[in-house]
């Protein structure tokens, strides 16, 4: 992160941050905190539990700038280097329009990564899982 940014890691363990339980919809959470005050937060980077399991993270655009030097990349050039970088097979606009994204039901994981170089990676149910409710 630059020098001048005041980051803190907090974790999610209870109810008294009603603006961390906004952004995490899990039981247990950890966020990286750049805002300026406690009333105030920034959440760049968001890591989500379900039990011991990491079922959802997210970078936020100001965390993939300095985590990926985002910012000397054009949004196309970003998601092409994502792409390649990470052996995902292709990313389609999402029902919406507003960004892209990814389905991986073999493996059950998907990716969302929006305009502003920010994106998340998060837990699905199989296709396998899918198909046993069928039964």
């Amino acid at each position: 992160m630059p020098k001048s940014a005041r980051c803190q890691v907090e974790e999610k363990t209870d109810t008294s941050n009603p603006f961390m339980n906004l952004a995490i919809h899990t039981p247990f959470g950890i966020v990286l905190d750049c805002g300026e005050t406690p009333t105030q937060p920034k959440y760049i980077g968001l890591f989500e539990f379900d039990g011991r399991t990491l079922s959802k993270f997210t970078f936020g655009s100001d965390l993939s700038l300095v985590a990926f030097q985002a910012d000397k990349m054009s949004g196309k050039d970003f998601a092409q280097t994502f792409i390649d970088a990470y052996s995902i097979p292709r990313l389609e606009p999402s029902e919406n329009q507003q960004y892209l994204t990814y389905r991986d039901t073999d493996h059950g994981w998907a990716l969302d990564l929006y305009q502003d170089k920010s994106f998340r990676v998060y837990a699905i149910t199989t296709a396998a899982a899918q198909s046993k409710s069928f039964n």
